[in-house]
């Protein structure tokens, strides 16, 4: 072997040395991606919109405020249904589509939020709603 061999030789011994293994790289996301979701949904709060009702406010009044829990602003509705997140006073200020959550299930309705952001969320329905909100 050349000289020129052994030195291409040895410097990918030495990046092999240094890159991750799959086991190592397939494990990290996993436990990290439940310990995010442990902290994110744990914090989650219950709400119920009655009948009649298009808008959901944490209470009357008052807007939701994201906290430093998630990253996204997540729903668990008990019944599937289309809503949407708005962040100021106005429809304009609202999301442009709706987003179909589904019952029983955690569904992001709006991702890559910062924390301490105002909102509310409006469903497309006026029949009454319930469920879980995490931010």
């Amino acid at each position: 072997m050349s000289a020129k061999s052994t030195y291409v030789v040895a410097v990918l011994a030495a990046f092999a040395f240094l890159a991750p293994t799959a086991s190592a790289t397939a494990e990290e996301p996993a436990s990290r991606k439940a310990s995010v979701a442990a902290s994110c949904y744990g914090g989650a709060i219950s709400y119920s919109k009655p009948s009649n009702q298009g808008l959901l406010y944490e209470a009357p009044g008052k807007w939701f405020v994201t906290s430093s829990n998630c990253n996204d602003i997540n729903v668990k509705p008990n019944t599937n249904r289309y809503m949407k997140v708005c962040f100021g006073s106005l429809a304009s200020d609202c999301q442009a589509s709706w987003t179909l959550a589904k019952a029983g299930q955690w569904n992001v309705i709006a991702s890559d939020v910062l924390t301490g952001t105002r909102y509310f969320i409006w469903f497309r329905s006026n029949a009454a709603s319930s469920g879980a909100v995490a931010d």
